[in-house]
């Protein structure tokens, strides 16, 4: 699909210093973004166009240098703006996402003008004020979403700059009125927020933030004290299709199809109304016919995450103890039924929506639980590490807490280091009282959250996936495991010398490939779905007496869990076979597909062959 830019020498031609050349600069970054998102056919279309007039008065009208994303979804309007400016070319723009060497889902350092990464939200106020602190001289000016705001921290760096008189950080707020899809208000209200950030000390200036001049002369004067600009702004704003409707904002992190990128970008090139960038847009639909509609592939099975919201909902109805908690990523993690605002469980009390607050919300789940409650608690691997001390502090006082960490392990290959999370079982593993379950297939994610609810003894750390499990398999095929064991293992094959014994869907699925290979002939497949020591270690004995060689595949950085607890087994079990190991090393990027994902981390058929082989 052939993708419409405007390019640094049209930004070059508008007067930055008038309304008229900063709007229509405003709109050009709108058509770059929209580009940049459509060429990934992945990103943030509602945080882009909320900020672009926001962006461009601090990159055109003031010259502004230090530009920082503390809503890191809005990384495509900055990365238009970068190309505006010339230091980002075309081609970079539109291979975004596509590998450690392109620009990324959220705002990276490795990206020429980007001062600090971004993606986890609340933490550039603090990074930036750091830097601002330690500098002798030149302005940074940080973007915050006005979701963002639930996030603890950005209360403590507010009170870090005020204290410290940092004035040369100005900080903005794009206040959109939403977070995700729902409005900020329906989740977190702020009644007066321009007093709330008074009574921290600072000047408060409250615009419009699609007006990039009265931006502009907010920001020009030198602060005698710290500044705050609020500028509201309407999420997906300037353009007609992508409005709220009744209350929900479609468009957080849809992207058009074809034919509504054509309408978008004609309207937008109408509303820029330069003659050049009209004649180049002339051009370019004549020569760019539609292209054939994709089809797109159909994915076998269903994610983890779908089995465990179906039995949630069975359960919830079950147990009126049960409490599901969300930090505004309900849908993303399956749960939008539960979450529905007019549904029962919202209106029994057993679903809470605690925004941006991951401490906040496991905090409270600590206190539901120390009253006989049974609280879930559910966000991204990667934004639950946020709250390990409160996860601590629940333990240490016996709060049994159910925690679900989505989009865990490789299957995130999209978003960036930010968000991918290799790392989350290291901690949890290390937390006396606390079960962890890694369940690769929707029926074993269902029985396992199950059993955390019906049968553990203390807190579960359920560790799920994304994308869809595409694993035939699921039971001890071998036979030697009690048929209702639910923390066995899923077996394939029986009387094997060699084979794999994996951790974690996109490890369970490579081991798959590699067994139809034929140099694997005869391997067996060992999946490990409950990391506790086995109250009868001799189904094990069973299964691994014969095994001379075992290939562990785990999603987890070295050390991981998996080895180490292989190890105790076979040190318990007094048997000493070979053992080899893959795991991923090192930081993720932004991926277009798994497969590249998997082939930057070596996780392929490829290098469990010359794992093997030299092994």
């Amino acid at each position: 699909m052939e993708l419409f830019t405007v390019g640094p020498e049209h930004y070059a031609d508008q007067d930055a210093t008038s309304r008229a050349g900063l709007r229509r600069l405003s709109v050009f970054g709108r058509i770059n973004a929209l580009a940049c998102i459509m060429s990934a056919r992945h990103g943030w279309l509602g945080a882009s166009y909320s900020a672009a007039e926001i962006l461009t008065a601090l990159y055109f009208g003031l010259g502004e240098q230090g530009v920082v994303l503390s809503k890191g979804h809005a990384a495509a309007m900055q990365y238009a703006c970068l190309h505006g400016l010339g230091k980002l070319g075309r081609d970079e723009l539109l291979s975004y996402q596509d590998g450690p060497g392109a620009p990324q889902a959220h705002a990276d350092r490795g990206t020429a003008g980007i001062l600090l990464g971004s993606g986890s939200l609340g933490q550039a106020a603090s990074q930036a004020a750091g830097l601002v602190w330690s500098r002798p001289a030149g302005r940074i000016a940080v973007l915050l979403g006005d979701g963002e705001l639930q996030e603890g921290q950005v209360w403590e760096a507010l009170q870090t700059i005020s204290h410290r008189g940092l004035q040369r950080l100005d900080l903005l707020v794009d206040r959109n009125g939403y977070q995700s899809e729902r409005p900020v208000a329906q989740l977190k209200r702020i009644p007066d927020l321009a007093r709330a950030f008074e009574g921290l000390g600072f000047r408060v200036h409250e615009v419009d933030g699609h007006d990039p001049l009265a931006l502009v002369e907010a920001l020009e004067p030198q602060p005698r004290q710290p500044r705050i600009v609020i500028a509201d702004t309407i999420k997906a704003g300037g353009s007609r299709y992508l409005r709220a409707n009744r209350g929900v904002q479609p468009w957080h992190g849809r992207v058009p199809d074809e034919p509504l990128y054509r309408r978008i970008l004609a309207e937008q090139v109408e509303l820029a109304g330069d003659p050049a960038v009209v004649e180049s847009h002339r051009r370019f639909v004549q020569r760019a016919a539609p292209a054939a509609r994709p089809v797109s592939p159909v994915a076998g099975g269903e994610a983890t995450r779908e089995g465990y919201a179906q039995e949630l909902r069975l359960l919830l109805d079950e147990r009126p103890e049960l409490v599901v908690l969300d930090a505004d990523l309900a849908a993303s993690c399956g749960l939008a039924r539960i979450a529905e605002p007019r549904g029962a469980w919202v209106s029994r009390g057993q679903f809470l929506q605690m925004g941006i607050s991951e401490q906040d919300m496991v905090s409270f789940a600590g206190g539901l639980a120390l009253e006989g409650l049974l609280p879930v608690v559910s966000s991204y691997a990667a934004f639950l590490k946020r709250a390990l001390e409160q996860v601590h502090a629940n333990l240490s006082m016996g709060a049994r807490v159910i925690y679900s960490g989505h989009y865990a392990g490789l299957c995130y290959f999209s978003d960036g280091r930010s968000h991918q999370c290799l790392d989350d079982p290291l901690h949890y593993q290390g937390f006396p009282g606390m079960d962890l379950v890694e369940p690769v297939t929707p029926l074993q994610a269902a029985a396992l959250l199950r059993w955390a609810v019906e049968r553990a003894p203390g807190s579960v750390y359920l560790r799920l996936r994304r994308g869809p499990a595409e694993i035939p398999l699921d039971r001890d095929e071998s036979g030697i495991f009690e048929p209702d064991d639910l923390l066995a293992p899923l077996v394939r094959g029986h009387g094997f010398r060699r084979c794999f014994v994996c951790a974690g869907t996109v490890a369970t699925r490579l081991a798959l490939d590699c067994l139809e290979r034929p140099q694997f002939a005869g391997w067996g497949l060992v999946v490990v779905q409950a990391f506790r020591e086995p109250a009868d270690p001799e189904p094990w004995g069973e299964l691994l007496r014969d095994v001379q060689e075992i290939a562990v595949l785990e999603e987890c950085w070295p050390p991981g869990v998996l080895r180490p607890w292989l190890d105790e087994l076979l040190q318990r079990l007094r048997l000493a076979p070979r053992r080899l190991a893959l795991q991923p090393r090192g930081w993720g990027a932004s991926f277009r597909s798994l497969r590249a994902c998997q082939e930057h981390f070596g996780f392929t058929v490829q290098a469990v062959e010359e794992l093997v082989r030299g092994g």
